[in-house]
């Protein structure tokens, strides 16, 4: 087993909690302080964990709230949330099985799923939750 410190530019919650349920050891954002990296990958070599204060405040939100408690989005799988995000930024099926080699096909049965989820009807609501959930940047 290889310990993972996941360095991303996404600070929300539901980002840290899929990150630390899929195993990583430590979360850091690249807003972070170069020493707060530094202290990640010693704590982390060491055997440790190293969470900057906004993921610690995520966990414990989690925790206050319940762990049972899902989200909407976090009840998407990570290829929903990938879809979600091309999708909210305008681009098309077509477009989006290209980037990652499935068919459009697939990619509508994503689309379906994402939507029935979010209970969501149509893709200007998609891309407005999106942009609420800080899920995009525009």
């Amino acid at each position: 087993d290889v310990p993972v410190l996941i360095l991303t530019m996404h600070d929300e919650e539901q980002y840290v909690i899929r990150a630390i349920e899929a195993g990583a050891m430590g979360y850091v954002t690249k807003q972070a302080a170069p020493e707060q990296l530094v202290a990640a990958v010693k704590k982390i070599h060491a055997g440790g964990r190293y969470l900057t204060e906004k993921a610690s405040e995520a966990l414990a939100l989690r925790v206050l709230r319940g762990s049972k408690t899902q989200t909407l989005t976090e009840s998407l799988s990570m290829r929903e949330l990938q879809v979600l995000r091309k999708l909210a930024l305008g681009a098309t099926n077509r477009e989006i099985a290209v980037s990652y080699n499935i068919s459009v096909k697939t990619v509508d049965t994503y689309r379906s799923r994402i939507l029935k989820k979010l209970n969501l009807r149509n893709n200007a609501e998609l891309s407005r939750y999106a942009i609420q959930n800080k899920l995009v940047e525009l």
